[in-house]
C-alpha cells in the first residue's frame, strides 16, 4: 500500500497514468486526501540514476519524448531569462537593497546565479549548490564573480550562514518528500528571509495534452497552485506572491511566519480547473491517441515539405522526437535544425547536427516549428532570414 509523499494518507486507486519508456517503472497516482500528484516508482533504480550521479565525461546527445530523462537539461536557462524580467518589470515584491546573502539549492549550469550580481546589488554572499559536475565547466568564472559553487544536495549542506534570498528552480520536484525539502529550505532562511519558487504547472498540461509526456522520470512531485500553496503552508511558510504563467510554470514568493496576504496573477491557465483522477485518466488516454495520429500527420507533415528546397526544424526536443519514434518521420526532410537552447548545451541531439538562428548561414523557404505552442518571436527571426518563408506549427499536420 502505497502512502502520500506529502500528508501520509493511504493511495487506494490504482495509478492513472504510466508513462511509456521509463526505465524506473513510474506509475502517477493523486492522494484523495489532499490532491497532491505523485509517483511511485522502483526505488533501487531511481536512486541509481539520481542519487549520486556525478559523472563529469556524460555525453550529451540524447531528448526523450517518453519518460526517460535528458541529461541536456537547459529549462533553468529558460527560467531564470523569465526572473529577470520579472524583476525588471518590479513584479516581485523586495526590496532589494535589505538582500545581504543568495542561494541556489541546484544551481545547474549557473543561468540565475552567475547573473544574480545584476540585481541583487547589495549583496556580499553568494553560493549555489550543483552535485552534477558535468554542468559547470567554468569554475573560474564562479571564482571572479564571487560566488561559492559546491558539491551539496541541500540535504547535506551544513551551513553556518542564514540566507536572505533562496532561490529553488524546477527542482522541488525531484525529490521524494516535499516536506522534508522545504525543512532543508527552512534551516537556511534567515528571520526575514524569502523563498523563490518555480515549479511546473500541472493545470497547464494535464488538461491540453501535448505529445511529450508531462510525466517522466526524474519528477516525483506534481503541483498545481492549490497543492503548492498547501504545501508551503503545511510547512510554515506563507505566500507573499504567486503567479502562474499559463506556460507551464508557476512562480512562488514565500516567507517564513509572516502574515499571509496573497498577490495573485492567473495569466491564462484556468485555475477553476481541479485535478482529479479521472482527469489524469483523460489525459492518458488523450496523448496516446494523439500519438496514434502521428503516422498520417507526419505523412501530410512531408507532402508539404517536398514543395521547398531549404527547409527548418525550428525546436529538436521533445515534440520532434516524438514526430520521428510515433510518426516515423524522415529526418532527411530538414537541412537545418535550429534550437537556441539546447545549443547552448549541446551541438547534437538524437543523431541530428543542430545550430541557433543566430549562427544559421541557409537561408529558409519553409519551416516547421516542434514547439509547444506557436512562437510569434520565432516566426519574426525566420521572416528577418527570408520575408516569403513559409511557417507552420506541428498542429497544423493533424
Amino acid at each position: 500500500m502505497k502512502k502520500c509523499r506529502s500528508c501520509s494518507a493511504l493511495i487506494n486507486k490504482p495509478f492513472a497514468h504510466k508513462p511509456n519508456g521509463s526505465e524506473i517503472n513510474l506509475e502517477i497516482f493523486i492522494c484523495e486526501n489532499c490532491s497532491l500528484i505523485q509517483g511511485f516508482c522502483d526505488e533501487k533504480k531511481y536512486s541509481l540514476k539520481n542519487d549520486n550521479f556525478k559523472n563529469p565525461e556524460l555525453t550529451l546527445s540524447e531528448i526523450s519524448c517518453d519518460s526517460k530523462y535528458s541529461n541536456i537539461r537547459v529549462g533553468k536557462q529558460q527560467m531564470a531569462d523569465k526572473f529577470f524580467q520579472l524583476v525588471k518589470k518590479g513584479l516581485i515584491p523586495i526590496d532589494f537593497t535589505k538582500i545581504n546573502s543568495v542561494i541556489d539549492v541546484r544551481s545547474a549550469r549557473g543561468s540565475f546565479i552567475l547573473n544574480a550580481y545584476k540585481i541583487f546589488n547589495f549583496a556580499k554572499h553568494f553560493y549555489a549548490l550543483e552535485q552534477d559536475h558535468y554542468l559547470y565547466g567554468n569554475i573560474d568564472e564562479y571564482k571572479n564573480k564571487n560566488i561559492t559553487i559546491l558539491d551539496n544536495s541541500i540535504y547535506n549542506f551544513n551551513s553556518k550562514e542564514k540566507f536572505d534570498f533562496v532561490y529553488s528552480c524546477h527542482t522541488i520536484e525531484h525529490y521524494r518528500n516535499p516536506n522534508h525539502y522545504l525543512s532543508s529550505i527552512k534551516s537556511l532562511l534567515s528571520n526575514n528571509g524569502y523563498l523563490f519558487l518555480d515549479v511546473p504547472n500541472t493545470v497547464d498540461f494535464i488538461f491540453t495534452p501535448s505529445l511529450d509526456d508531462f510525466f517522466y522520470d526524474k519528477h516525483l512531485i506534481y503541483f498545481e497552485p492549490e497543492t503548492l500553496k498547501e504545501v508551503l503552508e503545511k510547512n510554515g511558510f506563507s505566500i507573499i506572491w504567486l503567479r502562474t504563467s499559463g506556460n507551464g510554470c508557476i512562480e512562488c514568493l514565500s516567507q517564513i511566519n509572516v502574515s499571509q496576504y496573497i498577490s495573485f496573477q492567473d495569466n491564462g491557465s484556468n485555475q477553476s480547473r481541479k485535478i482529479t483522477y479521472k482527469n489524469l485518466r483523460d489525459y492518458s488516454l488523450s496523448i496516446n491517441k494523439l500519438r496514434g495520429k502521428l503516422p498520417n500527420a507526419s505523412k501530410l507533415l512531408s507532402n508539404w515539405l517536398i514543395n521547398y528546397k531549404s527547409t527548418f526544424a525550428i525546436g529538436s526536443g521533445r515534440i520532434l522526437d516524438a514526430f520521428l519514434k510515433y510518426g516515423s518521420l524522415d529526418k532527411k526532410l530538414f537541412n537545418v535544425y535550429i534550437d537556441n537552447f539546447l545549443f547552448d548545451a549541446t551541438k547534437e541531439v538524437n543523431n541530428l547536427k543542430i545550430t541557433n538562428l543566430k549562427s544559421v548561414e541557409q537561408i529558409p523557404d519553409a519551416a516547421v516549428m516542434f514547439t509547444r505552442n506557436f512562437n510569434e518571436g520565432l516566426e519574426m527571426n525566420l521572416k528577418k532570414l527570408n520575408p516569403e518563408c513559409k511557417i507552420k506549427h506541428w498542429k497544423e499536420f493533424f
